[in-house]
């Protein structure tokens, strides 16, 4: 009986080893997730909200928040609704030219008048203005509209 016992327990050792002997040759079974993280794209810009003084007068642009994607740019741009031209407000045949233009750069058009790259967070320019007088003047209130515009580009 005791032979039997040893062979007993020799067998039953066997069969809770071979299923862990068996698990462990099998292959590793593996799984995969992804992790991400979204960054909205988004930015913040500002125009004078007040009358800017058309000769003397400060025009200040700015950026202040310029999340864009990566190899990109925020371009701020200028129209002139009178063609740059400041017209009175009772006699439109009445007009003055004017510029407005950063120090040390050149006067306001409908190009680019400040481009901030993806990676720069704030950005400004600031214009003076500067009216052409003519020889005779005309009392009036003259007066343009200037529309900004915010666009992202590609640097490509």
């Amino acid at each position: 009986m005791k032979n039997l016992s040893k062979s007993l327990a020799v067998a039953l050792c066997f069969a809770l080893v071979a299923p862990c002997i068996a698990f462990a040759e099998t292959e590793a079974d593996t799984q995969t997730t992804d992790v991400e993280y979204v960054v909205a794209e988004s930015y913040e810009w500002t125009v004078p909200a007040e009358t800017v003084d058309a000769d003397g007068g400060e025009l200040a642009v700015s950026v202040t928040k310029n999340v864009i994607a990566a190899n990109h740019s925020l371009v701020i741009t200028v129209a002139s609704q009178n063609s740059w031209y400041l017209v009175d407000a009772t006699e439109a045949t009445n007009k003055l030219a004017y510029t407005i233009t950063p120090q040390g750069g050149s006067a306001w058009n409908t190009d680019a008048i400040l481009t901030v790259s993806a990676g720069t967070n704030t950005g400004s320019v600031t214009g003076i203005g500067a009216v052409t007088k003519a020889a005779v003047e005309k009392a009036g209130t003259y007066k343009d509209v200037l529309t900004f515009t915010a666009s992202v580009d590609s640097n490509n």
